[in-house]
């Protein structure tokens, strides 16, 4: 079994099905990866989707299914949420600042 990191890219187009379906297709093309393949993703149905309509086969990503449990199990903590707050109030602004993202690329 082989575990590569192919590709980290930014998805521009409308997350639809059909679009990270052709982008799940062009990549395997660029570096010559047989069909079926296991591809691990997030669990977003339209991802799942387009992973097996593309003849491939899903595995979703147990870190985020952590996270959503630890979410739930934290829910009632306001000390944690408060937390939980001022990073997503900090990712968000890397995510949104364009120099900012830039830089994080180099």
């Amino acid at each position: 079994m082989v575990n590569r990191c192919l590709k980290l890219s930014r998805f521009e187009e409308s997350h639809t099905g059909e679009n990270i379906k052709k982008f799940i297709n062009d990549t395997m093309e660029e570096y010559g990866i047989p069909k079926p393949t296991l591809i691990l993703s997030d669990n977003a149905n339209n991802t799942k989707a387009a992973i097996r309509e593309s003849g491939n086969l899903w595995i979703g990503c147990p870190c985020q299914k952590l996270d959503t449990c630890l979410k739930k199990a934290t829910e009632n903590s306001s000390e944690i949420n408060q937390t939980g707050n001022k990073f997503k109030r900090i990712s968000y602004r890397f995510k949104n600042t364009l120099s900012l993202n830039n830089s994080l690329e180099k």
